[in-house]
């Protein structure tokens, strides 16, 4: 498996997902001074979401739906928050400005948190700030845009009107891809779903995060399914496919691995190749673990990582990643025999049982009503179906031969002729 990793800085601001530059102002902290006195200074925090769109069918990465304002003293105490719905901001839900008054030469510490969809709690220091985690509702909970961070320390408000105030994404953005040019002749592998397991369900806003315990995990997290997963069936220059991305919140484990901690992905598919083959509603599962390299077990917020899974051979391999067989049939035993024995044969007044057996036993099977209806007009036969499809009865009526035809669907796709003698 190939892995293209984060590029980053040291600091929050990673590798592809770099967030949004905001537009904002603030209203006044202190009120030791008059709002028109010459010691204050006005300055307009800027909220910009800048970037590409993503497609319809990912989160939209740039939208802004709510901020969570906080001022805090040179000391650490809170002097004012602020709760603000996109609709009471200036701008649209890519650029948003608010405004605020500040006393100059004070220093201050401005936090925003966005698009957390309710305003925060009990906060009275920013300690008790950094110390609150945001929950998720469900993995997939983006509707209101992706959580996001930013904070401006130290600040001396010193005649700057306008202020930008970056914010990060407390997620990750993961991209999947498949290279199919190792596979065996012969071997296809549709993928049908991809999911991110072991997704954390909740993150401090500007602390590193990771999950603290097996509760604190969706268990099944981001998924895609069927047609959303289908880049991964259309094949580029080499067979390499196109990428499905998926999204989780941050997951510091570092060298420490948990089974009930540690994120992974799990790539489904329908599974054919010369001996063996997916049945019906089965599949051919990989599951990989994420992280930075070997032994570690890290996904960092605001990053965009690749990662690439190559099959080789009859694709049933691999160190990389674990292989889950438990939907694979085995061919040679798949079958469909027609019984009595060729040539069924019996007397006029008599009533002959034919049926097939399929192995596997809950093969899709077709009785063949089109050569039964043909012999039934030609007086040689009448028949009743078995009530389970797999079998009929036939009510032996004139000297003749007719032909019973047979057709077995996934995985045994074969057909038999039975001759029907009646003497």
């Amino acid at each position: 498996m190939d892995r293209k990793t984060r590029k980053g800085h040291p600091a929050l601001i990673r590798n592809g997902l770099l967030l949004l530059c905001l537009t904002a102002s603030l209203p006044g902290c202190r009120d030791i001074l008059p709002p028109d006195s010459d010691a204050r200074q006005t300055v307009t925090l800027r909220f910009t979401a800048a970037g590409d769109d993503t497609r319809s069918s990912d989160p939209d990465e740039l939208l802004l739906s709510d901020l969570n304002l906080f001022i805090f003293s040179e000391d650490g105490n809170l002097e004012e928050q602020r709760y603000i719905p996109a609709r009471s901001l200036y701008g649209s839900g890519r650029s948003l400005t608010l405004s605020v008054s500040l006393i100059r030469r004070l220093p201050y510490s401005i936090y925003a948190c966005a698009n957390f969809g309710y305003r925060i709690p009990g906060i009275g220091c920013d300690t008790q700030l950094l110390s609150f985690r945001h929950y998720l509702t469900y993995p997939d909970e983006f509707k209101a845009g992706i959580p996001m961070s930013g904070v401006l320390e130290n600040f001396v408000p010193m005649d700057r009107e306008v202020l930008d105030l970056p914010l990060v994404r407390m997620m990750s953005k993961i991209s999947v891809s498949m290279d199919r040019s190792g596979l065996d002749s012969g071997v296809s592998l549709l993928v049908r779903s991809v999911q991110i397991g072991n997704c954390p369900r909740s993150a401090f806003p500007f602390l590193e995060s990771g999950a603290m315990n097996a509760q604190d995990t969706f268990g099944q997290g981001f998924i895609k399914t069927y047609s959303a997963a289908d880049a991964l069936n259309r094949e580029t220059t080499g067979r390499h496919s196109d990428e499905v991305d998926v999204y989780m919140l941050e997951n510091r484990q570092e060298d420490r691995f948990d089974e009930d901690l540690c994120s992974f992905i799990e790539i489904k598919s329908e599974y054919n190749a010369p001996q063996y083959h997916t049945g019906a509603e089965e599949y051919l599962v990989y599951r990989f673990r994420l992280g930075e390299g070997e032994g570690n077990y890290d996904i960092y917020r605001n990053c965009h990582y690749h990662f690439c899974v190559k099959p080789t051979g009859d694709g049933l391999g691999g160190t990389a990643w674990s292989v889950d067989k438990t939907g694979l049939h085995t061919k040679a035993e798949a079958g469909l025999r027609i019984l009595p024995e060729n040539p069924v044969t019996g007397h006029v007044g008599e009533t002959l049982h034919v049926w097939a057996e399929c192995t596997p036993p809950e093969t899709p099977l077709d009785i063949g009503r089109e050569e039964l209806e043909f012999d039934r007009e030609r007086g040689i036969y009448d028949y009743t179906v078995d009530a389970d499809g797999r079998g009929v009865q036939l009510r032996l009526k004139k000297p003749g031969t007719g032909i019973l035809y047979m057709q077995a669907g996934e995985p045994v796709n074969d057909a038999a002729l039975a001759v029907v003698v009646v003497l």
